[in-house]
């Protein structure tokens, strides 16, 4: 059975925080060969600029307490990827600055024993159903990213309505922005219920986070 905690880098127990780091080098570094100049090589873990105090980061672990997918959320009122790395990605005026805007980035699933849902979700579907499901806990009504071409297939065979942020961008690019609104109908299309989703998250730290919307959800596994 797969389990989904959350926290900030702080809150997350430092025994999880060290297999994401980990889990996020195999993945971004090793397997996808991302150039990412603040990999730790030594140590074989994978942390950036933007994992601050704020950045909400996800884990699904297997039945052995092992990490088999990571994704993270970020208050786009803070640093983020679109607006300091990607901003030639979207049009002007198209990468909104607003609490009810949130991130998402490094999002991953891997196929293993006792991790399910990971293969049947298509690259990690399941897992960014549960953050957007997070996101609107924060006050959220819409999540932005920077896709490949590939990845934004496979999010649109799963049902989800991609808006790019650079309508004209080439079809050839390498990466585009997109943003996906956490409205019912989303949902709907990924077949399940955001409440149900937020209520098998396991969260660790203060809820609701400092740089969370006003928000009239609950999680039920805080700690």
């Amino acid at each position: 059975m797969t389990v989904i905690v959350a926290g900030t880098v702080n809150d997350l127990p430092s025994a999880i925080t060290s297999r994401l780091g980990a889990y996020r080098y195999q993945v971004f570094v090793e397997r996808l060969g991302w150039r990412l100049p603040l990999a730790d090589r030594t140590g074989a873990v994978e942390w950036d600029q933007f994992d601050s105090t704020v950045a909400i980061q996800l884990a699904a672990l297997d039945a052995s307490g092992q990490v088999c997918g990571c994704a993270r959320l970020m208050p786009t009122t803070g640093r983020h990827l679109l607006r300091e790395v990607f901003a030639d990605l979207a049009a002007p005026g198209a990468s909104p600055v607003s609490p009810r805007t949130w991130e998402l980035s490094r999002l991953a699933a891997t196929p293993s024993r006792g991790c399910t849902g990971a293969k049947e979700s298509g690259g990690g579907i399941s897992l960014f159903a549960s953050a957007l499901a997070l996101a609107r806990s924060f006050g959220a009504n819409r999540i932005v990213g920077v896709l490949t071409p590939a990845v934004a297939r496979l999010y649109r065979r799963a049902g989800l309505e991609l808006e790019p942020l650079q309508p004209d961008a080439p079809a050839c690019a390498p990466v585009q922005a997109c943003a996906v609104n956490i409205v019912p109908a989303t949902f709907a299309r990924l077949h399940c219920d955001p409440e149900e989703l937020l209520g098998s998250v396991h969260w660790f730290g203060p809820w609701p986070p400092a740089c969370a919307a006003p928000v009239t959800q609950s999680l039920g596994g805080a700690t």
